[in-house]
């Protein structure tokens, strides 16, 4: 009687693990087939929409482009004749009784999510019509590409003030000669000078970079994803982000960057103002945006760089504030626009610096 009470426990036993087993796989299967319906082998980003191949840039804005539901219903994007996300064009002259300013930068300055009237460099003139603002903004580009552009075209304006604008991940970006599998030039430093390699930019997309870079949402919904996540928030005590953003090798080139972008504003009777925007990852990775903040702000009051750093301005507001600054998840239809500024924090940072640069003049 024992033995059949045994051989009955084993037998429920057995069913019982492969139950288990088969409800596990059916459950990774079936991921499997949802993120297998949500790849796309097509341009998914909004940059796809306003920007063509450019040989020293790698991608520039389409002149003269208007979508009028760039972002969302009504929330429209315009490009003037000369390349920037402005609704007018410029003369070389700065029209009298104004002051102008550049704002050159990556999409935080592009003003990604928003409409042009509500990017914090158009803000900007919004506080004070004094000031006229040009937006040199670009998504995706690094501190190498800001700078080119503003080398080639930016400085054919006359301007008073030059905002060069940067993430903590813009100094990664300088590292490859890709972002996401689309060529882009690379900086070096050698012999104390700077020096632009593959250019002309290859006009050929790399495919699994581009392959991976259009369906990060499909990869991050996988159950693998997000158990790897799990791990490493309890390892590292947070998600990693930036992991290759340390300073290593790159922080001589982009003082370098800094200093000629300094020199070349001299030249044109303008200031230079270096400004470092946060974004939510800074917030709860500290470690490697300190890194850079601290360097930076050693160099720049060596060399006599004026420099704001507006991650210390955020960190002074609460947590819940803070987060109702930026685009949340699911917010905007396209992938990697959370993170980016709303309207209310375009208007907050464009206060911040009006403050400091009405002092200037």
């Amino acid at each position: 009687m024992k033995i059949k009470l045994k051989r009955s426990a084993k037998f429920v036993l057995v069913i019982f693990v492969l139950l288990i087993f088969f409800a596990v796989l059916f459950e990774g299967f079936s991921s499997f087939i949802i993120f297998l319906g949500d790849l796309t082998f097509k341009p998914a980003r909004a940059e796809e929409v306003h920007t063509e191949y450019d040989d020293l840039l790698g991608w520039v804005n389409i002149p003269n482009t208007y979508v009028e539901d760039m972002y969302a219903d009504d929330v429209y994007l315009k490009i003037n004749s000369q390349g920037f996300r402005n609704n007018k064009d410029f003369g070389v002259e700065v029209p009298e009784g104004k002051k102008r300013i550049i704002c050159s930068g990556d999409s935080m300055t592009l003003g990604y999510g928003v409409d042009n009237d509500n990017t914090w460099c158009q803000w900007i003139n919004r506080i004070d019509e004094d000031f006229e603002t040009v937006n040199m903004g670009q998504g995706g580009y690094g501190v190498d590409q800001a700078y080119l552009w503003y080398k080639r075209d930016g400085i054919n304006l006359d301007h008073d003030v030059q905002i060069f604008a940067f993430i903590t991940r813009d100094f990664d970006r300088m590292k490859s000669d890709n972002f996401h599998g689309y060529p882009k030039p690379v900086l070096s430093f050698e012999n104390s000078r700077i020096e632009v390699g593959n250019i002309p930019v290859p006009k050929d997309i790399s495919f699994l970079p581009f392959l991976i870079r259009e369906n990060s949402n499909a990869i991050k919904g996988l159950r693998t994803f997000k158990l790897a996540q799990g791990v490493s928030k309890i390892i590292f005590g947070h998600e990693q982000a930036f992991v290759d953003s340390r300073i290593g090798e790159y922080g001589e080139l982009v003082l370098a960057v800094f200093g000629e972008l300094n020199e070349l504003n001299k030249q044109k009777g303008s200031r230079l103002i270096l400004l470092y925007l946060p974004m939510p990852a800074d917030f709860d990775n500290v470690e490697i945006s300190n890194e850079w903040r601290n360097y930076i702000q050693t160099a720049a009051e060596k060399n006599g760089w004026l420099y704001i750093d507006l991650i210390q301005e955020f960190n002074k507001l609460s947590p819940r504030l803070r987060e109702n600054m930026f685009i949340r998840e699911g917010e905007i239809d396209y992938p990697g626009a959370t993170g980016h500024f709303n309207e209310k924090g375009n208007e907050y940072v464009a206060g911040l610096l009006y403050q400091k640069i009405k002092d200037l003049f």
